[in-house]
């Protein structure tokens, strides 16, 4: 199976959506008992730009579990008066999705290695075809280049678990992996990361730790 056309055919389908809707998982383990979860379930219209997000999280902080709960509604198309539409919703956005703060972006070698690693994980991802037609995608994360993985620990919720949670350190992945379900009509349904590896705090106390995280989408 031509693997860039099949990632063609779904951006294109993709692209042309006009609401998105779905919800984000993301859990970690320490040792056998959790350490955090945060839930995020969205809903986005495209066209009247309106944006929805209703989060929540639970961290454990040295026995003691936080918990935060907020709603969010904005107007992307809303102009802040400096020629961002959506305003400081532009920015929080962008933060539960992937994006932290609304400064400068990456430079060109750095954009280049991200494209480096992105066709090299291409590559090596696995394309199975499901019984009802649906496509399963999987990737080894043991394969991805470790700029690319600091990238992804980036953009992880550091603001919902807590200023000294254990995301402010990045696990030494011991394994990991990466699935990604495509419909027949080539829509994402859902994508779940597994990684398992050592967790060292700064104590010098070392830990298993396993992290799950997801996102699906309704259509």
């Amino acid at each position: 199976m031509n693997k860039i056309k099949l990632l063609y055919d779904v951006a294109r389908v993709m692209r042309e959506k006009e609401a998105w809707n779905g919800a984000i998982n993301i859990s970690g383990m320490k040792g056998d008992a959790e350490s955090f979860h945060f839930d995020n379930e969205f809903s986005r219209d495209l066209v009247s730009g309106t944006s929805k997000a209703r989060i929540s999280s639970v961290v454990d902080h040295g026995g003691r579990r936080i918990k935060h709960e907020s709603t969010t509604e904005f107007d992307m198309h809303q102009d802040d008066g400096q020629g961002r539409a959506g305003g400081k919703a532009h920015c929080f956005f962008h933060q539960h999705h992937g994006h932290h703060g609304c400064g400068h972006g990456l430079g060109l070698k750095e954009k280049l290695d991200g494209l480096v690693a992105m066709l090299g994980a291409l590559n090596d991802m696995q394309v199975v075809e499901q019984e009802d037609k649906s496509l399963l995608l999987s990737l080894d994360l043991k394969n991805i280049p470790e700029a690319l993985l600091v990238r992804f620990h980036a953009k992880m919720p550091h603001e919902h678990l807590g200023h000294r949670g254990l995301l402010q350190s990045s696990p030494a992945m011991e394994s990991g992996s990466l699935e990604c379900r495509i419909n027949p009509r080539y829509e994402v349904e859902t994508v779940k990361v597994h990684i398992k590896g050592k967790l060292q705090e700064e104590n010098d106390q070392s830990h298993e730790f396993t992290l799950n995280a997801g996102i699906s989408f309704t259509w």
